[in-house]
């Protein structure tokens, strides 16, 4: 599926705004976001099934990096 095909503009792209409209008024941001994420995955996914391993490792590592990153940023320093 391309970004210009028929089935991207009339079918898959209406029904993941719907989808995420929905999801943010009534259920929240975060789950929303989720709602994105599982779409952008199937959107990738249409193409290039095989790769989606590799993308969900990336994911996992990156959000595993950014939250120890959060963390160490968030601690307080030691007085000397």
């Amino acid at each position: 599926m391309v970004f210009n095909s028929f089935s991207f503009l009339f079918a898959y792209l209406p029904i993941v705004l719907i989808l995420f409209w929905v999801s943010r008024r009534y259920l929240g941001r975060q789950w929303a976001d989720v709602c994105l994420i599982v779409a952008s995955l199937v959107f990738y996914g249409w193409n290039y099934p095989k790769c989606l391993p590799v993308l969900l490792g990336s994911l996992i590592v990156n959000y595993a990096w950014g939250c120890f990153l959060y963390r160490d940023l968030t601690k307080k320093p030691k007085a000397a």
